[in-house]
Formats: structure tokens, sequence, C-alpha cells
């Protein structure tokens, strides 16, 4: 048994909590996640113009195309549009293949002007007929906002679903989309919480960070109206418990927005890793991906999302899920198509 399976196994939970901030404080781990916490409170606040002064004739600024099935999935993609745009996204690779990174002008939204996107290969990239293709789900961030193209595309979506005046929960506190929206809509109902570790209780309140667990909220029963959730059920074990939680939180007619990294060529989900018996399992290949809590140690992969994740979201207490395809050269929403998730309760 490993040391921090004997350290999760001891009982009672305080004496656990107390073995573990003592191996913590030995290993210097304590005062690493410490300054992990803190970092956001370092930052200087963000130079942005209010979004109702930005965002105010009404205008859907994000075209997203609904498919529930792959079957709509793949018709949508056969269309010569989706072609089109595929060949831009290619082309503007081929062109800067030598560049660390490059520009790609639009406009902004969110900052109510003609911006320079930037690109770079700080999320990798990949190789495709021979050209190599940034992340554009991760870049084309936005030098006003400091947002990326998925980032940006949430928060016209929050708008979208009505966001100034209702009731929002978020699972991010430290990030930048969290504290862009602070910044941009003061006025807005958003709580955010991050993920601080396994012995903290659900709403307890960290260095100024509330912590929540994604499958125990400590939320009442249909207490929000819009549950915001960026590339975070892949970091979770049990999803369907997760989602459960979130259709017990929300109100009636309440939307969940969701990210996760979702691959439309696989009918089912792929379990990359398990708890069994008290034990963590990898049945694939350890995948982590970044965490601004734990920046040095990042967030497990538990799964790959195909097409079961609607039926699955759906079975979670949501009468109706979708998975929204967006694409704008124009206003920097590049990767033919981007996806987000909308589930109503």
């Amino acid at each position: 048994m490993t040391l921090a399976a004997r350290l999760d196994a001891i009982k009672p939970k305080p004496l656990r909590w107390l073995a573990k901030g003592a191996y913590y404080a030995l290993t210097l781990q304590f005062s690493r996640r410490l300054r992990a916490r803190l970092r956001h409170e370092a930052l200087p606040p963000l130079q942005v113009p209010p979004l109702e002064q930005v965002l105010t004739d009404g205008r859907a600024w994000l075209d997203v195309t609904p498919v529930r099935t792959r079957a709509e999935y793949e018709r949508e993609m056969a269309l010569p549009v989706w072609q089109t745009r595929a060949g831009i996204e290619q082309r503007l690779a081929n062109e800067h293949r030598l560049e660390e990174e490059f520009a790609v002008p639009g406009y902004s939204p969110l900052a109510g002007r003609a911006v320079d996107f930037l690109v770079d290969r700080q999320y990798g990239a990949e190789l495709r007929d021979g050209v190599t293709i940034p992340r554009w789900r991760e870049r084309l961030v936005c030098p006003v906002t400091q947002l990326t193209n998925r980032q940006r595309a949430m928060v016209l979506l929050l708008r979208a679903y009505g966001g100034s005046g209702r009731d929002v929960f978020m699972f991010e506190q430290v990030t930048p989309l969290y504290r862009y929206l602070k910044e941009a809509a003061p006025g807005w109902r958003i709580t955010g919480c991050e993920w601080l570790g396994p012995d903290i209780k659900p709403g307890a309140v960290v260095n100024g960070v509330r912590h929540e667990d994604c499958a125990t909220l400590s939320l009442a029963d249909s207490s929000v109206d819009i549950v915001m959730s960026l590339d975070v059920f892949e970091h979770v074990p049990d999803p369907r418990r997760g989602f459960r939680e979130k259709a017990r939180v929300l109100r009636r007619g309440g939307v969940l927005l969701m990210t996760v990294p979702f691959f439309p060529e696989r009918d089912a989900t792929v379990q990359r890793a398990r708890h069994a018996g008290g034990k963590l399992e990898h049945l694939l290949p350890p995948e982590y991906h970044g965490n601004p809590i734990d920046p040095e140690g990042g967030s497990l992969v538990y799964h790959d999302f195909g097409w079961d994740l609607l039926p699955m979201i759906r079975e979670g207490g949501f009468s109706d899920a979708f998975i929204g395809l967006y694409w704008s050269l124009e206003y920097g929403h590049l990767g033919a198509p981007q996806t987000v998730i909308i589930a109503t309760k």
C-alpha cells in the first residue's frame, strides 16, 4: 500500500486531516498548495469595458448549431460550409507554420473593438495532412480580456441565457474567466468555487476560495438558475452522480452550460481511470490537464467523452441536452467545429 493510500485509510476523519497536514508540511507540499491558492489574489485588476456597455444591441454574437445525435453531427459536418472553414484553418496554420506565435485579426465583442487574437503552441498542436494545427480551442486569446476561444464563447452564452439577471454558479474561482466576469459584470449574481482537496467540507472557504465537490455540493435544492462548468467533468470519477447534483441544485428551467474535451468519433465514453477498493486504478496511461490550484500536479483525466454523454446528462435529471457547434473567423472562434454542451432541467 502506498503512503498516500495509508493516509487516506486513517480513521476517524479528524485524525486523517492531522496526519495529512503533517505529511504536507514535512514534504513542503502545504506551502506549495497554499501559494497556488493565493496566487490569484496578487493579480492586478483587469482593465476591461463593462459587458453592458459593449453588448448593447441584443445581438446573438455566437451562432450555435444544436445536434443531439452522432448522425445529426455527421450530416452537419458534411455540409460544404464546414469544409470551407476547415480549409481556412489549414491555410492559416500553413502560413504560420514556422512561427512560435502569430495573430489572427478579428473583432472581440467583449472588448468592443477590433483586436489581434494571439495563437501559439502553449497547449500543443496536432499534425494534420502534414501541417501543424494549433489548439484553437485553448488559444486565440483576446489581448483585452485575456480570455481564450472557449472562455469568450462561454461568456457570450451566459449572456444569451440571461446571466445578467439570474443566479449563476460556476466551477472556477481563480481563473481568468471568473476574474473577467467579476470585473466586467460586477452586478451579476455569480458565485465561483474550486476543488481544494478531498478532506475539505463542501462550501468551506479557504483563503478566500470556496471549496465544492462536483458530486456533493453544499447548495440547497433548486437554488440556482445557471451552472457553468468548463472542462471539469472529465476529472470527475463519477460523472453521473455529478450530473444528478447539477440537476438537483438547478431550478426548473435552469441551464447547465458546459465544456469537456469531446470525441465525436466515439459512440461510447472511454474510462481512463477509476477508484476500486479504495485504490486508484489506471485503465489507460495517465493523462493530466492543467489545474490553477495545483499547477505542478495537474488534474487526472478519468473519462474521454463520446456520444453517450448526452443520454448520461438527460438521465441525471435534465429534460434536454445537446451539443452546440460554433465557429467564427471574425470573432476568433476557430477549430471546426468548437463544441459546448447545453442542458435544460
